[in-house]
């Protein structure tokens, strides 16, 4: 999928939180840059530093130790510690779109993943929606005059920690998503999945939530890679190749 989306190089702004999901997403686009012969300089860091955490400072320095070698982009200012998970991912996205615009970059990616995407179904349920709520999180769309890209959402968070371990990519683990107390999707991740998973018939957990996706991205339409393409053309015709 990632040949069909991306037929030339191009700039892309990775989203690197240093869990172990953005750390690989850098890791597959840069190997698969390195495998075309493109230029892996085209990739362009981008760490939002939340700072929730006593750690958030220290983690932000070793991410800059890891991609020295790479143009990286911080926000200046943190956000507020009483801000909600919803409001902390609309200034992240916020900050991604604004790294994008300033590197002239027409793709944002980041490393959501399977049960990213089933959270959220979740949460979408629980708070009201249609089917195209339950959908979410494709693994490409288009707002904001930026294509965001998401090359791990049909792997599963176990089977991405289990390679970043086996590759030997060093990654940070968030202490906060064990707290079942702090928000409705660390409740859901800690509590509820794993009592739904241990009543699914040979664990077909994740086996159903991938046919329900594809089910509905033929329902709703999945992305199509030429039509994509043509939209870059037309949108941004002078944006570099």
């Amino acid at each position: 999928e990632l040949s069909k989306l991306l037929p030339e190089p191009l700039k892309i702004v990775v989203g690197v939180s240093g869990g172990p999901d953005s750390r690989l997403t850098f890791e597959v686009l840069k190997d698969f840059y390195t495998h075309h012969n493109r230029d892996i300089q085209l990739l362009i860091v981008a760490h939002f530093n939340h700072g929730q955490r006593k750690e958030s400072d220290k983690e932000q320095q070793q991410i800059f130790r890891w991609y020295e070698n790479h143009h990286i982009y911080y926000n200046d200012t943190k956000p507020m510690k009483w801000l909600k998970e919803t409001s902390l991912r609309l200034h992240r996205m916020e900050f991604f779109t604004e790294v994008s615009k300033k590197e002239n970059a027409l793709y944002v990616a980041t490393g959501h993943n399977l049960d990213d995407r089933i959270e959220t179904s979740f949460m979408n349920l629980l708070r009201g929606t249609s089917l195209i709520g339950l959908s979410n999180m494709n693994f490409s769309d288009y707002r904001d005059g930026v294509f965001h890209i998401r090359p791990l959402i049909s792997l599963q968070k176990s089977y991405i920690q289990a390679i970043c371990d086996k590759w030997k990519i060093a990654y940070f683990l968030d202490p906060t998503n064990n707290d079942s107390l702090l928000t409705m999707r660390n409740a859901l991740r800690n509590d509820i999945f794993p009592q739904l998973r241990a009543l699914s018939h040979q664990d077909k957990w994740y086996d159903s939530w991938s046919m329900i996706y594809e089910q509905l991205e033929k329902k709703y339409g999945k992305w199509d890679s030429n039509r994509v393409w043509l939209k870059v053309r037309e949108a941004h015709p002078q944006r570099e190749s």
